[in-house]
């Protein structure tokens, strides 16, 4: 599925599945933001693109004991849901369930959506887009990806790159296959060209004209000729009649030809309904040759998603913008809202139960899956041991540890009382679909709580997250990258901001001034405050390395001397007992400094990936660090003289945040897989001093 830009069952302790390596992921210099992961075409169209502390001590010395110390395995409880990007159900097996996520990969349910498991052994490239399965052998299922297309013939097993004749690099939006001879598949991807296989993805080639279609959103077959397809495209929608050779466009009457999704329906055929991003829903009654806009009752413009019931010929279902979902029973002339049960309703992806009439799935942009037995008349979640919620931030309670809060992309924040056993969303006020990068809780009253978002600027809490505010409109359209409270006087706060520098408040957010003298670069990816003296402040930026301001940020100073020429600075961590030591997440790994930025030196001996997105120290001793890269966790005890690997348990998972809580007894990674985190063992601690509070923690911004 096209992903928007606007954008449980029991819960025992998930051990992650050995994930693949993210290399194949490449590692953006900032986070997606809420208008989407990329803009890939010329038309400027958006596109989208935790911790226990209640476990047992028994269970815990039961744990290995290392030469660094002894620690559990890292485990995961979720957030369970995240954006769900496509959806695949098993002809043969209707309860088996295939669920792409934007983030994390694919899963897969036996039970019909009541619990879930990640199966994304050997897939590269976690963003998925389509999914299709073979309808002869529903063991053999495709996954278009930013990388491209990926293969599996064991239900998910495992999966192979099939990506001879596509173009490099092409990002596969659609996926298309032939029910008559599922050799036959076809691929919409971002660079104008349909791709066709006819050996089940070993080789490709061009199957379009030549025209300059646009990103290929969605494709659908005609039910009845597997020769006829339809292409939908941000210039409109194309048809091809002769399996691929030519293709015509069939624009009659299409207002809108920003089209996002495309359904046949599959009892008279020459009934095809389209979604678009400006002009609602269009039908046509003769196979394309003229369209017809069909709104009456739909709230929005926006269609991303419409479907035909399989059981019936004229019922269709609809995801309309952020309004849930709309069904009609005469062919789209008429429609209804069926969101009993919907807490938020950005939806991006409808799957019809082929089998069972009534049953039917939802995928949406923050909250996983959503199921419906009745036809639309109520809909229940059915996220259970689906992890895809992709973290951003996160924030400990430092009087209650057992309080933690996740800050998601698309799905707002989410908040535990439980040590991350359980999770609520805690989104009222917050906008559909936010991309909280920073989170802070007021060391005071930790009821107060504030939030950066990738769009909306800040917000705040005074409850706990019960209900947000915007925290005053000078911030409000400025993508927030980071956030720092002054311990020591709680209302004093400091943001990093996209390309709007430095903003401080003095009175607990109500009001907002600039402070960019001598900031040269003012895209702020990471601010840290020296915990010893409040005036001495360090900014990270992107491409332009490390700022330094000694009087609160009024005025700020270069301080690159041995770092990368522009250097990317996704995050900055302060040693607390000897503050002039820093160390910086660089795009090319770590670096050092001992002179509070006077110098700096690399200090990446053992990182196997350069992309270090977040940074945490041991409160109790310094020298123990923790790094956050695209290869999971890494460690060092040495001060960063070295580091190893610390991902036991969590496999080799892109991790965009760390936290660690303020004695060092948990430590927590954000990954796109939720919130994993790992216990020590108490009596094995390393006891270099008694730690004061929670260290600095940076984060992929």
């Amino acid at each position: 599925m096209f992903p928007l830009g606007e954008a449980v069952g029991a819960p025992g302790r998930r051990r992650a599945e050995a994930s693949p390596s993210p290399e194949a992921h490449g590692a953006d210099k900032s986070f997606p933001s809420a208008r989407g992961l990329a803009k890939l075409s010329a038309r400027g169209e958006e596109m989208m693109t935790m911790k226990s502390v209640g476990m047992g001590i028994a269970a815990l010395a039961a744990c290995a004991a290392l030469a660094q110390g002894a620690y559990n395995s890292w485990t995961t409880h979720g957030p369970e849901g995240g954006q769900i990007t496509a959806l695949a159900v098993d002809p043969a097996h209707p309860n088996t369930v295939f669920a792409g996520t934007a983030f994390a990969g694919v899963f897969k349910s036996e039970d019909g959506g009541k619990d879930w498991v990640l199966v994304s052994s050997g897939l590269s490239d976690l963003h998925v887009h389509a999914l299709v399965i073979d309808p002869k052998n529903p063991e053999n299922i495709y996954a278009g990806t930013l990388a491209g297309v990926f293969r599996t013939t064991d239900g998910g097993k495992a999966w192979t790159q099939v990506n001879a004749g596509l173009p490099r690099n092409a990002v596969v939006f659609s996926l298309a296959i032939d029910f008559n001879d599922p050799a036959t598949l076809y691929a919409g991807t971002n660079g104008d060209d349909v791709f066709k296989t006819t050996t089940s993805g070993a080789k490709w080639f061009a199957a379009s004209t030549g025209q300059s279609y646009g990103v290929i959103t969605a494709m659908a077959l005609d039910a009845t000729n597997s020769s006829v397809v339809y292409a939908a495209t941000f210039s409109g929608i194309y048809k091809t009649a002769d399996a691929g050779k030519s293709w015509k466009a069939m624009n009659r009457g299409l207002s809108s030809q920003d089209v996002f999704t495309v359904a046949v329906d599959p009892h008279a055929p020459a009934m095809v309904y389209l979604g678009t991003g400006t002009g609602g829903a269009f039908r046509t009654t003769d196979g394309g040759g003229h369209w017809e806009q069909i709104n009456s009752g739909l709230p929005s413009a926006l269609v991303q998603a419409i479907t035909v019931d399989p059981a019936a010929s004229g019922t269709l279902y609809a995801a309309n913008g952020t309004n849930g979902i709309l069904k009609s029973v005469d062919a789209g002339l008429h429609w209804k809202p069926i969101n009993s049960g919907l807490s938020r309703r950005l939806v991006q992806t409808l799957l019809p139960d082929p089998s069972t009439p009534g049953t039917l799935y939802a995928g949406t942009g923050s909250e996983g899956i959503y199921k419906t037995v009745t036809g639309g008349k109520r809909w229940e979640p059915t996220n259970s041991g689906l992890m895809g919620a992709s973290i951003g931030s996160l924030a400990i309670d430092p009087r209650e540890s057992s309080t933690i809060y996740a800050g998601t992309l698309g799905g707002g924040i989410h908040k535990s009382t439980d040590g991350g056993i359980h999770w609520t969303g805690i989104n009222a006020g917050i906008p559909n679909n936010s991309y909280v990068f920073a989170l802070v809780v007021d060391p005071v009253d930790p009821g107060v709580l504030y939030a950066g978002t990738a769009s909306d600027g800040i917000f705040k809490t005074t409850n706990g997250g019960k209900e947000w505010t915007v925290s005053n409109r000078q911030t409000e359209s400025r993508g927030v990258h980071c956030l720092v409270i002054d311990p020591q006087d709680p209302t004093v706060l400091r943001a990093g901001t996209t390309t709007g520098g430095v903003y401080k408040s003095v009175d607990g957010g109500k009001t907002w001034s600039v402070l960019n003298t001598g900031l040269s670069n003012t895209d702020v990816f990471t601010l840290a405050l020296d915990p010893t003296n409040h005036d001495t402040l360090y900014a990270g930026t992107n491409e332009g390395g490390v700022f330094k301001s000694v009087n609160g940020g009024t005025q700020w100073k270069s301080v690159n001397v041995g770092l990368p020429r522009n250097a990317v600075i996704f995050a900055l961590v302060i040693d607390p007992k000897k503050p002039t030591v820093l160390y910086a997440g660089t795009q090319e790994g770590i670096f050092r400094t001992k002179s509070g930025g006077g110098s700096w030196t690399a200090a990446n001996i053992g990182l196997t990936d350069t992309n270090v997105f977040g940074l945490a120290i041991d409160p109790v001793n310094g020298e123990t660090l923790y790094a956050a890269t695209q290869r999971g966790v890494f460690r060092s005890s040495s001060g960063g003289a070295s580091w190893s690997s610390f991902d036991a348990g969590m496999g080799p998972n892109v991790v965009r945040t760390i936290a660690i809580e303020k004695e060092g007894r948990f430590l927590l990674a954000g990954t796109e897989q939720g919130v994993f985190d790992f216990q020590f063992v108490a009596q094995a601690r390393p006891q270099a001093g008694a730690g004061e509070g929670a260290s600095t923690v940076g984060g992929l911004k």
